[in-house]
């Protein structure tokens, strides 16, 4: 039996973090995003998740930087407005614990991923609508979607470092 939930955008969180100069950390999110999960089975496997990002939301804290992240340069918004994730597979790790992979579109290009999700559990809201918490975690390498790295410093690092770590922090609500 097919169910389908979609993320509820109030209740989730889409996050990012990545070194600095090589001595620090910097982050933020994205905060216009949209996605939802079929289900295929009572289990979650063969579950097929596709999830839509608005680039021009991301906010790091600092609107000039989150300006600055626009441009060509970096994310190239004009041209590549959406990063879009679509799963190839939803696969059963450990109890509450699964493996989803799939194609990540950013910035024009199209590659592999794979996020370690996490079930936290589930509950009905006081309208009687069935959600699951869900945490998703993965690194991606900013290089080979073609995000700049900036300038080498002094120091050997560079400005911004090659791995990025990815969070989502998701609750979905079924759909009747």
């Amino acid at each position: 039996m097919e169910t389908k939930y979609v993320i509820e955008k109030v209740h989730s969180t889409l996050a990012f973090r990545a070194r600095l100069l090589g001595i620090s950390g910097i982050g933020g999110t994205f905060n216009e995003f949209s996605g939802s999960f079929v289900r295929n089975n009572e289990d979650w496997s063969a579950t097929e998740v596709s999830v839509e990002i608005d680039v021009a939301s991301i906010d790091t804290g600092v609107a000039q930087r989150d300006e600055h992240l626009q441009a060509e340069y970096w994310f190239h918004t004009e041209a590549h407005p959406k990063i879009v994730f679509t799963s190839t597979s939803f696969k059963a790790r450990k109890k509450n614990q699964f493996v989803l992979e799939g194609n990540l579109q950013l910035k024009g290009k199209k590659r592999d991923v794979t996020f370690i999700m996490n079930k936290g559990g589930s509950a009905k809201d006081k309208d009687g609508v069935r959600k699951f918490g869900f945490t998703a975690k993965t690194k991606i390498d900013r290089e080979v979607f073609g995000i700049a790295k900036g300038a080498e410093l002094p120091n050997g690092a560079v400005f911004l470092g090659k791995k990025v770590s990815v969070r989502f922090d998701l609750q979905l609500a079924e759909v009747k």
